[in-house]
């Protein structure tokens, strides 16, 4: 699944790096918690970090799931590519991250 992942950004003009050689910046804002599905979101990055993109993925929230993907985030030795912001109210707080 997530190699099909990064064929689809190599292969798609509309997704190419405006940028080259900057960073990717990506974003997730929500609840910490195992229902969102944030392992795959993690494997994703690490499928990334394997195909040499460089990338910036920060986290913005808290919850119960935390302590599990900042472990998973040090199994796979990302820590150089995820930051945790922790939580972010509504409004501009959140806007000013995007």
């Amino acid at each position: 699944m997530f190699t099909s992942l990064v064929e689809h950004i190599e292969d798609n003009p509309r997704l190419a790096d405006p940028h080259p050689g900057s960073p990717i910046d990506l974003l997730y804002i929500g609840r910490l918690d195992q229902k969102k599905g944030l392992d795959y979101l993690i494997q994703a990055a690490d499928s990334l970090r394997a195909e040499g993109f460089l990338f910036r993925l920060r986290l913005c929230g808290d919850g119960p799931y935390r302590p599990r993907i900042e472990a998973l985030v040090c199994e796979k030795h990302l820590e150089k590519y995820v930051q945790f912001v922790g939580f972010v109210p509504w409004g501009k707080g959140q806007w000013d991250l995007y």
